[in-house]
């Protein structure tokens, strides 16, 4: 038997094996979670953000005027998302639309992946890919909740499948496609198909193309995918431009202290932990659906630890990429290079770009899972010649035992899981009229999830504040500065600015916040929430009564009805 065609106690049994492991290990557990998101019981925190503007009742869009829902559908959503999504929601829940495709383009990335693997390493080693992919949190928290960045994973694994086998269309249709529905994979797959195509002949994957035929490609999918990107920037959203460094004493919101800017941790540290993100399937702390997890080896490890550990395989991906060299294994450099070139240049124009250590997240695991099947096998391969069957075996088994330390059950956490009291909550707001305006504390579930499953509009959420443009951070200001002198300090005059200038109907008191601790918020809020003495003022006088009567109590919870101003 040559070396081309090894027998099945070598790398075949070795990639099966861990494949069936990892599912083993973690499909009762990801299918908990699957369930628990179909069942609604688990909703991903983006989806608080781009599902409600598309939320209907009798035929009509519930947020139509809601100038937060306007804000995620015009100036965030792609237009190729916005026109899917407005389809879909004119024929159905948009809430059940969302989870069917969040399934159908995790579907999508495992096919791609399945078939990059067996390019690498047969039909064993895309099991093994899919295997190791779809039982990590970081794929489903990528796909789950059909928000723009949902359709990352599958485009990406679209663009690398392309770039690994040398057709170029599947790159130029990511970049379209990407441009379409998640820019950053537009971008991502655009710029990999201008470096693929000025290669040099033998470092390319698929058949050889001519000069002509190439810039051909590249012009075509340019001039494409900037007409779309062009009409998709011109849209009038009215929230004025992104918010630059040089304005952040203007806008804190946006600088070091405020809302986003702790993105990422330095280029080593992302680009470790990612890596390790691909084998690590904990997640935060929590619940869904019922679901219990328990933690291992990784999640055990400190991020230094977690960083040592990732650039180890690193290291050893390369040492084997530059010991074996093929032309298929170019596909997966060109990416990881793209990738790292769009990190630094996004962390040099944040936040004008993307939010850098996406391009990892989304990036490294798919190249990691796949490099690890490459170099499994070649591993088995070399060592077929030297070591009989029971040597073989042992590898294995030796192997997997480093699997087993290294690996655990995952502890799938979606942004939130709700309590009967908090549904209870929602299931009343439902009843009220439509021109009902929640306020509370933003940085409260229960508020985060009011528009998605309360079907109401509300005076501003942890979720929707997103100060990274003008015209949205002076929106959200005055709302949260309103908000914490009536809310906090219990101010009357507030409290009527509430009524008068944003149109609050209710206020959801939620005991639970405050319970022996002060409100906290990012900058430059938090310098207002330090001049108030007593933060539980507010809420007393609400309790009292003060400012309207309770119409809604469960557990821990009040909804106070404003009372009309005289």
């Amino acid at each position: 038997m040559g070396p081309n065609r090894p027998n099945w106690l070598s790398w075949g049994a070795f990639l099966l094996a861990f494949a069936l492991f990892m599912l083993a290990m973690n499909g009762p557990d990801l299918l908990a979670y699957m369930i628990g998101y179909a069942k609604g019981l688990a909703i991903p925190g983006d989806s608080f953000m781009y599902i409600p503007p598309y939320l209907t009742q009798g035929g009509e869009l519930i947020f139509a005027n809601d100038p937060l829902a306007a804000f995620f559908r015009f100036a965030h959503a792609p237009q190729g998302y916005d026109l899917l999504f407005q389809f879909l929601a004119s024929h159905m829940d948009i809430r059940q639309a969302a989870v069917a495709i969040s399934f159908l383009i995790y579907g999508v990335t495992g096919f791609f992946i399945y078939r990059s693997g067996q390019v690498l390493a047969g039909w064993p080693g895309g099991l093994c890919a899919v295997a190791i992919l779809l039982s990590s949190v970081a794929m489903f928290s990528f796909t789950a909740g059909s928000f723009p960045r949902s359709f990352g994973p599958p485009l990406a694994a679209m663009a690398l499948y392309g770039l690994i086998t040398g057709r170029l269309i599947y790159v130029a249709a990511a970049s379209i496609l990407g441009v379409l529905f998640y820019y950053m994979v537009g971008v991502m797959s655009g710029l990999a198909l201008l470096i693929w195509c000025f290669l040099p002949a033998g470092w390319r994957a698929g058949p050889a193309r001519s000069w002509g035929r190439r810039i051909a490609i590249l012009a075509l999918t340019g001039a494409v995918s900037l007409g779309i990107l062009g009409l998709s920037l011109n849209r009038d959203h009215g929230f004025g431009p992104s918010i630059t460094d040089q304005q952040h004493e203007i806008y804190p919101e946006a600088g070091p202290e405020g809302r986003y800017w702790a993105q990422w941790h330095g280029l080593p540290q992302d680009l470790a932990l990612a890596i390790t993100t691909t084998f690590d399937h904990s997640a935060r702390q929590g619940q869904a659906g019922g679901l219990k997890g328990q933690y291992f080896a990784l999640d055990r490890l400190a991020d230094a630890h977690k960083m040592h550990l990732g650039f180890a395989l690193l290291g050893l991906f390369v040492l084997a990429m530059i010991l074996v060299r093929r032309r298929e294994l170019s596909g997966i450099v060109v990416f990881m290079l793209t990738a790292g070139l769009l990190y630094l240049a996004s962390i040099a124009l944040f936040p004008l770009m993307f939010f850098p250590k996406r391009f990892f997240q989304l990036t490294v695991p798919l190249t990691t899972a796949l490099l690890f099947v490459w170099a499994g096998r070649e591993v088995i391969l070399q060592l077929r010649p030297r070591l009989s069957q029971l040597g073989q075996a042992a590898v294995l088994l030796f192997a997997l035992a480093l699997i087993l330390i290294a690996t655990g059950r995952p502890q799938w956490s979606p942004a939130a899981t709700y309590r009967p009291a908090e549904r209870e909550v929602f299931a009343f707001v439902r009843s009220l009229p439509p021109q009902a305006v929640i306020a509370g504390w933003p940085d409260d579930k229960v508020m985060d999830g009011m528009p998605y499953l309360g079907e109401h509009s509300v005076l501003l959420n942890f979720e929707t504040h997103l100060p990274l443009r003008e015209g949205f951070a002076d929106l959200t200001r005055a709302r949260m500065q309103t908000l914490i002198e009536a809310l906090v300090a219990g101010d009357p005059e507030a409290m009527q600015r509430l009524q008068q200038d944003f149109g609050v109907t209710h206020i959801l008191v939620n005991d639970s916040l405050i319970d022996g601790r002060d409100f906290d918020y990012f900058a430059p809020f938090d310098r207002d929430l330090e001049a108030i003495a007593d933060h539980s003022a507010g809420y007393d006088l609400l309790r009292s009564g003060a400012f309207g009567p309770a119409v809604f109590e469960a557990g821990d919870m009040v909804l106070i009805e404003l009372a009309p101003q005289g």
